[in-house]
């Protein structure tokens, strides 16, 4: 605009000009708006991911960038949103899990009075997770953060079925009178943590 351009500029010897002087304005498309992130432009591409999960997603347009897109110098990207949330979690449950199978082995260790004993209820767990990575595979999920925090819930679950069982058995001395009499409380309680767990 012509009332535009006749806007006084100071100059750092203290005369002023017009800013026709120094600049010339033209109307162009561009972006809406310049986002900036620690002094530098910032642009966010946003995707769904559907079908699979968000990790091997990422693991995959990482190496298809890495091959076929040639980024010019002081570019550079990174991944945010579920990804981020998920290494994050991903992190985490790598020092709780540890942590809480060593505190549930103490606690089978304090119960049963020998490390033996206790350990033979670990050989559940491979089996309880074998299980659980197929019902996903038949039901069409993915293996998430979601559905990490159901496996330790199926461990616990284990845990506690076998120590049931073992301790009914250490009792009557049969493990088919164990299974009598533990089995339908078992069943139950089963049941009733895996509708808990369905939404």
């Amino acid at each position: 605009a012509p009332e535009l351009m006749r806007l006084p500029v100071a100059t750092n010897t203290g005369t002023h000009v017009t800013l026709d002087d120094v600049a010339s304005i033209n109307t162009v498309e561009g972006v809406a708006r310049i986002f900036r992130e620690k002094g530098e432009r910032r642009v966010a591409i946003t995707t769904s991911v559907h079908g699979r999960d968000v990790v091997s997603f990422v693991q995959e347009a990482t190496e298809r960038i890495k091959k076929e897109v040639k980024f010019d110098s002081g570019y550079n990207y990174r991944w945010d949103g579920s990804f981020q949330n998920a290494s994050r979690a991903a992190g985490q449950l790598m020092i709780v899990i540890p942590i809480c199978f060593f505190a549930i082995l103490l606690v089978l260790r304090s119960w049963f009075g020998t490390w033996s004993m206790a350990s033979q209820l670990l050989w559940e767990i491979p089996f309880s997770l074998v299980g659980g990575l197929v019902c996903l595979k038949l039901m069409g999920l993915n293996l998430s953060i979601s559905a990490a925090a159901g496996g330790i819930v199926l461990c616990g679950v284990s845990f506690l079925t076998g120590m049931m069982i073992l301790t009914e058995y250490l009792a009557t001395g049969s493990g088919l009178q164990a299974v009598k009499n533990k089995g339908f409380g078992i069943v139950v309680s089963n049941f009733v943590a895996i509708f808990g767990l369905m939404p």
